[in-house]
């Protein structure tokens, strides 16, 4: 009975999404081209010793501009999910610098395994036919919101007083510091413009936003040493003293919260085996009841749980889509690209 339910909630999600995704970047360029690396070492070929030999591999993907950062959190988890599978003696963990590269990797068979934000797992699902799997409890956390920030000194009660300002925003990839907030902004009225340095002149009847890479802490710090006046990431971000120190704190206030957003989602590559996916989808449950994995679990950006992905977090993804769907800005940043 317990197989049936997980099979239903499943099948529902996907039937859920289904219709409503969208691109945010179309794939361009020679994927040969394309710059895929591991860590370590850096790599440019996927070649194993024989086709066994990828069939017995496990190849777990991630988007960053960080690989070194981020492998020490990947590579425990690929080997513990590779050693509770039958038929699987390795575990890999394959880097992509975008979701287009990322969907280059699932689309050509080299990564079976994603965790994702909404944003990106969206993208995932439409242009590389990712199945959602589960939910990820990333940080301790089954949900999350994007959060727009100023400082305490500018007087700013509603989007509305943002309009001719300059707000710093992640990279694109990202939902709560970028997605999210381009969405909320446009809906609230706003026409963006993207600036290229915070003393950029902001024309009239615009916004200016800036694109800044790196931690969430480059954000909280331009909006408190006031070089922009208003910033975008996660309440996480701002409840975290590492990304927002609380000599930096002091000088913000919360402008704006959006609404609940899955924490974190789990997908697989559509042409992976039935009994591999079925067999992950009970490794990751199972993985809170024991104690072998708690550590791996607590490297892992400080997972929780693994769960099914409920009807409320059904109907969030739906939401946020929708939400990012109205965005004409998403879409013509996207094309530009």
């Amino acid at each position: 009975m317990r197989a049936s339910s997980r099979s239903v909630a499943f099948r529902y999600s996907l039937s859920l999404i289904a219709g409503i995704l969208f691109a945010l970047i179309p794939i361009s360029g020679n994927a040969s081209e394309m710059e895929i690396s591991e860590y370590p070492p850096s790599i440019r070929t996927l070649n194993y010793a024989s086709p066994e030999e990828r069939a017995e591999t496990l190849a777990l993907g991630y988007v960053t501009h960080n690989p070194k950062k981020h492998f020490k959190r990947l590579k425990p988890m690929a080997e513990y999910l590779a050693g509770q599978l039958d038929g699987i003696r390795h575990g890999r963990v394959l880097m992509a610098k975008t979701n287009e590269e990322m969907v280059w990797l699932v689309q050509n068979g080299h990564v079976d395994l994603v965790f994702e934000s909404v944003g990106s797992a969206m993208q995932l699902v439409k242009q590389a036919d990712m199945q959602l799997m589960l939910l990820q409890w990333k940080k301790g956390s089954k949900d999350y919101h994007s959060l727009i920030i100023t400082h305490q000194s500018s007087g700013m009660k509603s989007l509305a007083d943002l309009k001719g300002k300059r707000i710093t925003l992640g990279e694109v990839d990202s939902t709560t510091s970028y997605q999210m907030p381009v969405a909320i902004l446009e809906r609230a009225g706003h026409s963006l413009i993207r600036l290229n340095h915070p003393k950029d002149p902001v024309p009239p009847g615009k916004t200016g936003y800036l694109i800044v890479s790196g931690d969430e802490k480059t954000i909280a710090a331009s909006v408190a040493r006031q070089l922009t006046d208003a910033g975008a990431y996660s309440n996480q971000d701002w409840e975290s003293a590492k990304d927002t120190p609380e000599t930096y704190k002091k000088e913000l206030s919360i402008l704006y919260q959006s609404r609940a957003i899955p924490r974190r989602l789990v997908l697989a590559r559509n042409t992976l085996p039935e009994p591999i996916k079925t067999a992950l989808r009970s490794v990751l449950l199972d993985m809170k009841n024991r104690p072998d994995a708690e550590p791996v679990l607590k490297r892992f950006y400080k997972t929780r749980q693994f769960d099914e992905l409920p009807r409320e977090a059904l109907e969030q993804i739906v939401q946020i889509q929708q939400l990012l769907e109205s965005s004409s800005h998403l879409k013509s940043f996207s094309q530009n690209q």
